[in-house]
């Protein structure tokens, strides 16, 4: 990150997750990071509303995250 011109951001990152596997495995290089770095990560997706399936959706997205990312601290849900 530091190469990326990112190393003085402070100690809280946050990352939007749609639940793909792009923003998903990007999501588990920035949690690698901040752990190594002592940083506190919050991992954020929306539910929409545009799709009658959408809540399951996201609720399924957070549930990955908070299994995968151990990340009982703070799980955010909108």
């Amino acid at each position: 990150m530091a190469t990326l011109g990112c190393a003085d951001i402070g100690s809280r990152l946050a990352v939007a997750v749609s639940g793909g596997p792009d923003s998903l495995a990007l999501t588990y290089l920035a949690a690698d990071w901040a752990r190594e770095t002592g940083r506190q990560l919050t991992a954020l997706t929306v539910d929409h509303g545009l799709r009658p399936e959408s809540r399951a959706e996201a609720q399924r997205v957070a549930k990955i995250l908070a299994d995968a990312l151990d990340t009982a601290t703070e799980k955010f849900l909108i």
